[in-house]
């Protein structure tokens, strides 16, 4: 039913078993970032709602509903995230999901559904809902209506209300086997086998991940640049690493998004420093990159690698609440480990 999902399985029975014999009022989705939550909510929304579904339960993709939840236009199945309501002019959506969303929903599931038997809400980032958009959400499940379907997205369960998670059916969501990710990018999307198996290793069970790091050319070799520019981060003096401050925050203006990855790949760089130091090597993902990890473990001790994860982990969040950029940036190069 669900066969272009990669891994997944016990959660995929669950909701198989609710296509064929009923679906639960309310569904909780629960795992890492890019695991392919709200992609498998959509579909599954689509499933419900198909009107010529196949023999072996799943979505026949041709008929009108599908097409039209496909496109983002189906009437009965809405999509809810920290974008609703957003002026479009902010360059990054709010952060948390407000109260008027959740009442979108409850005065649109007042209504009967417009094609098929079920009406889908889709709440992906589920963990950021405000706490008045949580008690309005709660109300709505306690007391939902017949032909209505609430799927809530997050990556901690924990961190919504415990009346809210007892009133959902659980799927969770762990991540995907290297190598099932390895044959998704290969079967799927054409890219060969050696930069696949890279890949997968980087995406640290993402198959969303993966995706974002691929160039997505058919037949590509070449491995992900932003490694390189992290090790090359690492190996430069405090003033160039000054200089690279200064040019990461210029670039941040025109996009935000890249100083992000940046910072991640130079995350990966220092989580592999630390795997190096503590004899872990089964847990590198830059496998290729061993002798170089090697080479900088035996420069700094464990802690002067968690501090590193510690201080990239820290920038990124204070870029994210708007501290000034470059002021983020330059200190985090003071506070890397120098250069070997």
């Amino acid at each position: 039913m669900f066969a272009d999902i990669v891994g997944h399985s016990r959660a995929l029975d669950l909701l198989a078993r609710a296509v064929t014999h009923g679906p639960a009022h309310a569904y909780l989705f629960s795992g890492p970032a890019s695991v392919g939550k709200r992609s498998i909510a959509e579909l599954f929304a689509r499933t419900l709602d198909c009107s010529d579904r196949r023999a072996d339960g799943s979505a026949c993709g041709g008929c009108r509903s599908c097409r039209l939840a496909a496109s983002g236009g189906h009437p009965d199945i809405r999509l809810i995230d920290r974008s609703f309501g957003a002026d479009e002019r902010r360059s990054r959506p709010p952060k948390e999901i407000p109260i008027e969303a959740v009442r979108s929903i409850q005065r649109d599931a007042s209504l009967s559904p417009s094609m098929g038997p079920w009406k889908v809400y889709v709440i992906d980032g589920a963990d950021h809902l405000s706490g008045p958009g949580a008690d309005a959400l709660l109300k709505l499940l306690e007391e939902p209506p017949s032909p209505v379907i609430i799927i809530l997205v997050c990556v901690d369960a924990g961190t919504l209300p415990a009346t809210v998670v007892s009133r959902c059916q659980m799927a969770r969501f762990g991540p995907v086997r290297v190598d099932d990710i390895e044959r998704f990018l290969v079967a799927r999307h054409g890219i060969a086998f050696d930069q696949a198996a890279t890949l997968a290793r980087l995406a640290d069970g993402a198959p969303g991940m993966a995706l974002a790091l691929s160039t997505g050319r058919p037949g590509a070799k070449a491995p992900p640049s932003g490694i390189a520019e992290a090790v090359e981060l690492d190996a430069a003096s405090l003033v160039d690493r000054l200089r690279s401050a200064e040019k990461i925050a210029a670039d941040h203006i025109r996009d935000r998004a890249r100083t992000e990855e940046r910072l991640r790949w130079l995350s990966l760089w220092w989580r592999d420093v630390l795997f190096a130091c503590c004899g872990c090597r089964e847990l590198i993902v830059n496998v290729d990159r061993a002798t170089a990890l090697d080479a900088r473990a035996a420069t700094i001790s464990i802690a002067d690698a968690r501090d590193a994860l510690r201080a990239i982990d820290e920038t990124l969040a204070q870029i994210n609440d708007n501290v000034q950029t470059r002021l983020a940036l330059e200190l985090l190069m003071m506070r890397l480990p120098p250069a070997a």
